[in-house]
């Protein structure tokens, strides 16, 4: 803001991303900044990537903030007699946002909103709640042009993905198989990705069912002890990398893989199963967020718009059984799951399907 100040700038939108930038909105509305002229046709904008995340801090903190104690009440700062910058920037702005639909309509319960669900009832009663969903960039996930990959494929010319998995199950030192299905894994171990529930049951697959698994992760050290002592028992089926990914294990691993999972508590918007679509893999994910937005579950007789496989309830029972009516399609009804490897990889991820979203908003923050 300052930046617009000393350049004179007089911006149509001021367009805050979480709580780090969420005071902007607040300060356009202050003593400081309303009764500049650069500022006065100016309007807010708050877009919410994980409302779990509120810059959440002692009320002692406003000092440094230079806002006086008239902004700490409940229609603004204060969150439970603490400084909260999510909930002012929700409170202030002149439209709030988030990366899908589905979430927009969760965080408006307590079971999602994690305390500020009242705040955004409040705004969205208002009109000023959207759910937009996020896009991929598609210069860097084609991979019809993808440097990372040992073979490049399109939708209509797929023989190059056989490469990326046969590379795939080289580069975490599985059998280099044909007749086993491929489940890959890119995620942090966090409680909110629900990898502790496929943890945790994954042994039974392991040993009961002849697939191969693919992990990236890292975060809760008890998790990966414990994924370490599956991938030494069950070498032939289970490859595990712990830290990050980097593009090129990552652009592979979404290569290579037959289906990606993603069992996620709650997930805002979620990319990696748009980059799975994109790169003909199967998402395998819970109904939640940006995954129930862009996942269209399996169905025989809707086959013409299936893209994967969705699961309702998050348990081991619910997830394994999805895993291996996953594996049972791949397997059984190699059609339908050609059809629906198709279906994700022409659909439209990018970001222009929702840019005119974007400039709807920005006009509706001046209504």
């Amino acid at each position: 803001m300052e930046l617009a100040v000393n350049f004179r700038l007089a911006p149509d939108v001021l367009h805050a991303n979480d709580w780090h930038a969420a005071l902007c909105c607040v300060y356009l509305r202050s003593a400081l900044y309303s009764g500049n002229e650069q500022f006065r046709r100016t309007r807010s904008v708050l877009t919410i990537h994980n409302i779990g995340y509120q810059g959440n801090f002692d009320k002692g903190n406003l000092y440094w903030t230079g806002l006086g104690w008239d902004y700490f009440n409940h229609l603004c700062l204060e969150f439970y007699d603490r400084l909260n910058f999510l909930k002012g920037g929700i409170m202030c702005a002149d439209m709030v946002s988030t990366v899908s639909p589905t979430y927009a309509q969760e965080i408006l319960s307590s079971d999602y909103g994690f305390g500020l669900d009242g705040a955004l009832r409040a705004r969205a009663a208002e009109g000023r709640l959207r759910g937009i969903l996020n896009g991929i960039d598609t210069a860097v996930w084609n991979p019809a042009t993808d440097r990372n990959l040992p073979a490049t494929f399109s939708a209509d010319k797929l023989q190059g993905k056989a490469v990326c998995r046969r590379a795939l199950q080289q580069k975490f030192g599985l059998p280099v198989r044909e007749d086993v299905p491929v489940f890959a894994v890119i995620s942090r171990l966090a409680h909110q990705k629900g990898l502790d529930v496929f943890a945790f049951g994954l042994e039974e697959l392991l040993r009961e069912c002849d697939y191969q698994f693919v992990v990236v992760t890292s975060g809760e050290k008890d998790i990966e002890g414990y994924l370490q002592y599956l991938a030494q028992k069950y070498p032939q089926k289970f490859g595990l990398y712990l830290g990050y990914a980097g593009e090129p294990l990552a652009h592979l691993t979404e290569a290579g893989a037959d289906m990606f999972l993603m069992p996620s508590r709650y997930e805002p918007c979620g990319l990696n199963q748009m980059y799975s679509m994109a790169y003909g893999t199967l998402p395998v994910v819970r109904h939640t967020g940006g995954l129930a937005d862009t996942v269209i579950n399996y169905d025989p007789s809707t086959l013409d718009r299936s893209t994967g496989f969705v699961l309702w309830d998050l348990n081991a029972a619910s997830l394994n059984n999805t895993i291996r009516w996953a594996a049972d399609t791949w397997r059984s009804r190699p059609g339908d799951f050609a059809k629906m490897r198709h279906n994700g990889m022409t659909t439209d991820f990018s970001w222009n399907r929702t840019a005119s979203e974007y400039e709807k908003m920005y006009l509706d923050a001046h209504l």
